[in-house]
């Protein structure tokens, strides 16, 4: 390559850069307010109680029961999933390799019958 081709692809390389962002158009706001362990429960059952509930006395045990039983059903399917894998491997070996049993006696030498 000589040097005018090189000024031609450095120069379509910058008029097709993409501009770097900076930290302030890097950062993500949230839409709604973080929900915080002691702040009170933003849910229907605290309109009519005189004294509100907090979010962990509330909903953060019924989120965090539903995230258990998310998880116990993923950890069981990978369970289920990893020993579907063992016993067809296994099936797969037996049918690979099978065990011959010989349908003859075998006679040792000391004349003592094998069955």
């Amino acid at each position: 390559m000589d040097d005018k081709q090189l000024k031609e692809i450095s120069a379509d390389v910058e008029r097709n850069a993409v501009p770097v962002p900076t930290s302030a158009e890097r950062t993500i706001r949230r839409q709604y307010e973080k929900l915080e362990r002691n702040s009170i429960c933003p849910c229907d059952e605290n309109e009519g109680r005189e004294k509100p509930k907090k979010y962990k006395r509330c909903c953060l045990k019924k989120i965090q029961a539903q995230e258990q039983k998310a998880y116990e059903l993923i950890h069981e399917s990978k369970r289920i999933a990893e020993v579907k894998r063992n016993v067809t491997a296994s099936i797969q070996h037996s049918i690979d390799h099978p065990i011959l049993i010989p349908t003859k006696k075998i006679v040792s030498p000391s004349n003592i019958i094998i069955p």
